[in-house]
């Protein structure tokens, strides 16, 4: 005897949970089976309830669909879910089988209390070390000692860089430069730069104050030459985690979606306020 399918769903706003279950009695005699439901989140369990799934004829299946009301001490958050299959055969009785759902069950009350749980909370995605290619020669701009090429764009290169701290950084200049700056380790003011990095260079001055947990930290826009200072994020981004086959769940799915909302809003509000 087995439970084969298990399917949960949500209803009602969160309020209540429904489960799809799928239950196989593969013995030769009739068998009563019920199901036990818990919530699972940071080791502890909080019981759900119970239900009846019948009485199963030798050899046969049930499918079955239990509604659960969540209770009010449940607070809101993603939680683990568990399914315990007990059952009797005669006067024998026994827990058959049990199976828990990681990244199963999204508990929405106020989207407030959710966005206030889901920031600054991270993911459960492998870092991927971003490769860059090292400088033939050192190349020193102001504070900002180069060290490597990380990659280029449409209309900007970034390099990665350590300031007069020691602490590393993404420097980010316009792809005019790029080749006065690998080859002559100087900045080539007299160069146009595109109107797009000129925007892009506008845009992060105004939000550059912003202090959010999703939105990476820039640290300087120099007066003296069109140039970006971004904080270094070495886990790498989350299209390089996608390209790498890495397969991410369901509970981080909503958390990225979540936090990326929050920084989408947060820069909104700012450029709003400031215009």
């Amino acid at each position: 005897m087995s439970l084969t399918e298990l399917r949960p769903r949500i209803i009602h706003e969160g309020e209540y949970v429904r489960l799809g279950l799928r239950v196989r009695n593969d013995s030769k005699l009739y068998a009563s089976m019920y199901v036990k439901v818990f919530l699972k989140k940071n080791g502890s369990e909080v019981f759900l309830g119970s239900t009846s799934v019948g009485t199963l004829l030798p050899e046969s299946y049930v499918t079955s669909s239990p509604i659960f009301k969540i209770p009010l001490v449940v607070s809101p958050g993603i939680y683990d879910l568990k399914i315990v299959l007990e059952g009797s055969v005669g006067d024998y009785k026994k827990v058959i089988d049990s199976i828990s759902v990681n990244d199963a069950l999204l508990i929405l009350k106020s989207p407030e209390e959710l966005v206030g749980n889901f920031l600054g909370r991270s993911l459960r995605i492998p870092l991927i070390t971003k490769k860059f290619t090292k400088l033939e020669k050192e190349i020193v701009i102001g504070n900002l000692r180069f060290i490597g090429f990380l990659g280029e764009g449409s209309f900007a290169c970034t390099f990665l860089a350590l300031d007069s701290s020691g602490r590393l950084c993404v420097v980010k200049v316009p792809k005019e430069m790029c080749i006065s700056i690998i080859a002559r380790g100087i900045v080539e003011e007299t160069i146009r730069v595109s109107r797009e990095f000129i925007k892009e260079l506008e845009v992060l001055k105004r939000i550059s104050k912003i202090n959010h947990p999703h939105i990476v930290e820039v640290y300087e826009v120099p007066k003296e030459a069109p140039l970006l200072v971004f904080e270094y994020c070495e886990g790498g981004s989350l299209a390089d985690v996608i390209s790498s086959g890495h397969r991410i769940g369901f509970k981080d799915v909503i958390l990225l979606g979540v936090q990326i909302a929050d920084a989408l809003l947060a820069t909104y509000n700012t450029w709003t306020y400031r215009s």
